[in-house]
């Protein structure tokens, strides 16, 4: 596993050069709600690639950083194909809506997988 820092992913998203398919698992423990907001930026920037894979679970995203990625989803920006992972995180009812808004906005990607698996959803 190669090790980069969050400044030389978003610089290598940005760029536009990622190949089709790029996969990207982020394992840290200080990701951030500013962070989580560089990779919404760079979701939404359209330069990230067809099919991109990006898993950002068990990384304690709160409804903050899901507004955030809710908002590049909405954008018209975000790769066709991609797939965003965030489970195990600790999105709540309000952050399942702002992705719901959305989705419902007909904004998203095509075939846009997005898995929110043990999140605190449903939980009073």
């Amino acid at each position: 596993m190669m090790k980069i820092t969050l400044e030389e992913v978003l610089e290598k998203l940005n760029s536009g050069n990622c190949p089709s398919g790029a996969e990207l698992s982020v394992w840290c423990d200080d990701l951030g709600d500013v962070g989580v907001q560089a990779l919404a930026d760079a979701l939404a920037s359209g330069n990230c690639p067809a099919g991109f894979y990006l898993d950002l679970s068990y990384l304690g995203i709160d409804d903050k950083g899901a507004q955030a990625l809710a908002e590049a989803l909405g954008s018209r920006n975000c790769p066709l194909g991609l797939k965003l992972f965030l489970d195990e995180n600790k999105i709540s009812d309000k952050g399942v809506q702002a992705f719901a808004d959305a989705l419902k906005s007909g904004q998203c990607p095509l075939e846009l997988r997005l898995n929110l698996n043990n999140n605190k959803i449903g939980d009073k």
